[in-house]
């Protein structure tokens, strides 16, 4: 439906309602959502994170789209093979997003459950915010708004596209689905000015993360495994 249709608009039912979209949805446009609401009829609530598109952290990056699984039933069921691409779905030589949206989807669900059974409503979060029909971005490059991932506030990495000229297969103008948003790190001597030390810069880290366990953005279990795999960023970057 086309936006501003009124079939897009949401019935204020009792079914509880989380929206989460990435930044691809917003960017792109997705068009004006429901408001947050905690009233019976029509409870909702709109999440927006940038650093990942629609199935940023969702593809195998190791294989071809052939052997990707929706891929390989289309293949048993017959689909021609010759239009299955034999290229690996993220054949760029800089790492992939790493901001972790299944870990805020989970802490969303679990946000959904004790709203539906508890009552307890979820937390709100700001839209992402725009410049102009652009994300605003900060002084890192990442965006403004949104759901507030560590990796945003205390930034080991700009999140976004490749703004360089000597990687034809990250280039930004490869077609769909073979370029994803990237983790363009950061240089150690921007690292060392910005946290002076990898231990100022993992304690800034926790307490983020911490504080997003406790506004219940995360899961403790993901806020470990956020942690236990920031350490090895951390000593490899700095």
């Amino acid at each position: 439906m086309p936006v501003g249709a009124e079939r897009r608009n949401l019935k204020k039912t009792d079914a509880r309602v989380i929206e989460f979209l990435t930044e691809s949805e917003v960017e792109w446009g997705s068009g004006p959502q429901a408001p947050d609401s905690d009233e019976r009829l029509g409870g909702h609530r709109l999440y927006e994170l940038g650093g990942v598109i629609h199935v940023a952290n969702l593809a195998d990056s190791t294989v071809s789209e052939r052997e990707e699984p929706a891929s390989a039933q289309l293949l048993q069921h017959g689909y021609p093979q010759r239009q299955m691409p034999l290229e690996p779905v993220f054949a760029c030589s800089i790492a992939q997003t790493d901001i972790p949206e299944g870990a805020f989807v989970r802490a969303a669900v679990e946000n959904l459950r004790r709203w539906v059974l508890e009552a307890e409503a979820p937390p709100r979060a700001e839209p992402l915010a725009l410049n102009g029909k652009k994300l605003a971005r900060d002084d890192v490059g990442n965006p403004k708004g949104g759901i507030r991932a560590a990796e945003f506030e205390v930034p080991l990495a700009r999140y976004g596209r490749y703004e360089g000229s000597d990687k034809p297969s990250c280039r930004e103008d490869r077609p769909y689905p073979f370029v994803f948003l990237l983790r363009n790190e950061l240089s150690a001597q921007d690292l060392k000015r910005r946290y002076q030390s990898p231990q100022h810069y993992l304690d800034l880290y926790d307490a983020r993360i911490d504080r997003l366990v406790e506004q219940r953005w995360l899961l403790q279990e993901d806020a470990l495994r956020l942690k236990a795999k920031t350490r090895e960023d951390v000593l490899r970057q700095f």
